[in-house]
């Protein structure tokens, strides 16, 4: 076949790659590893945006990220565990915020759990993720969705958001990214965004930044202190010591505010487990992009 093509002609290394991804994909014998293939293949032609169905919605992605992007087109699932927890706990009239919102599978999936009575805070500073969210929340008619352009850290100003070219979920306001290419973004604190927004209390929240929880949290002292029923985080330690910060001071500050810990396990069950037994996790022990999935609690918050 590939004779065939090049046969006249001699093909550009772009024509080549392209010419390559759709031989795979048309040799692969699983429909995941074919769509994986087909990704890379329309990502060569400069079409890189494409629809995929999860559950009952639709998302617009953008097949040159080959993480989130890539895993939704192939098998219509993110982060299962996660969304098997969000569908067990968001009921009818909750406050959700979304931090590091992407482009919006939870926001979306938030959106129809709390229905017309709740709220839906999605909050993403990079540009081509902050326009593929607003056309995801349009897209599934999300009127229940405030969407913010920013991201969230300890004080309101600017700072540098250094890009990952290949994974749309690892863009990082971390300093350690300098070799990266880099925009500008807005940053605000938390608890401004809600006093603005005249949201005077949050039922439960995402914050998945890339190491930089610990500003977060230091940017939502009066939300810590009322109290989140539910708060899902990936816990990296060597990504908050990228940012600047350190795991033991994450966790101390949730401590002193009440919350208990839980390992998030597969199907969204929760595994509680002491403060101190977070460090000795195995899941954590792997290396540099070790991290585990916790959720954080304050039983006086739970619904009755």
């Amino acid at each position: 076949m590939l004779k065939s093509l090049y046969h006249g002609f001699v093909p550009d290394l772009q024509t080549r790659e392209t010419i390559w991804f759709a031989r795979r994909a048309i040799l692969s014998r699983s429909r995941r590893e074919r769509r994986g293939w087909s990704a890379q293949f329309w990502a060569s032609l400069g079409k890189p945006q494409k629809l995929v169905r999860t559950g009952s919605r639709r998302l617009l992605v953008d097949l040159r990220d080959l993480v989130v992007a890539k895993e939704l087109w192939s098998s219509g699932e993110w982060e299962p565990s996660e969304t098997a927890f969000f569908e067990r706990v968001l009921r009818p009239g909750m406050t959700f915020v979304d931090a590091g919102a992407n482009l919006g599978y939870f926001t979306t999936l938030a959106s129809g759990l709390v229905g017309s009575s709740g709220l839906v805070l999605a909050i993403e500073p990079e540009p081509l993720n902050f326009a593929l969210l607003e056309k995801n929340i349009a897209l599934n008619r999300c009127t229940n969705v405030r969407s913010i352009n920013a991201a969230l850290g300890d004080s309101a100003g600017t700072a540098r958001l250094h890009l990952s070219p290949t994974n749309f979920g690892d863009h990082r306001l971390a300093s350690e990214s300098v070799s990266r290419d880099a925009v500008e973004v807005r940053v605000d604190r938390l608890d401004s965004v809600l006093e603005s927004m005249a949201v005077g209390s949050v039922d439960c929240m995402k914050i998945d930044v890339q190491g930089y929880e610990m500003h977060v949290l230091d940017g939502m002292p009066r939300l810590l202190a009322a109290g989140i029923q539910y708060l899902v985080m990936e816990y990296w330690p060597q990504g908050l010591r990228n940012a600047g910060s350190n795991g033991d001071d994450l966790l101390r500050a949730l401590q002193t505010h009440g919350y208990t810990a839980s390992i998030l396990l597969e199907g969204g069950v929760l595994q509680p487990i002491s403060y101190d037994g977070i460090g000795s996790l195995a899941s954590l022990q792997a290396g540099d992009d070790a991290f585990v999935n916790l959720v954080f609690s304050r039983a006086d918050k739970a619904s009755s």
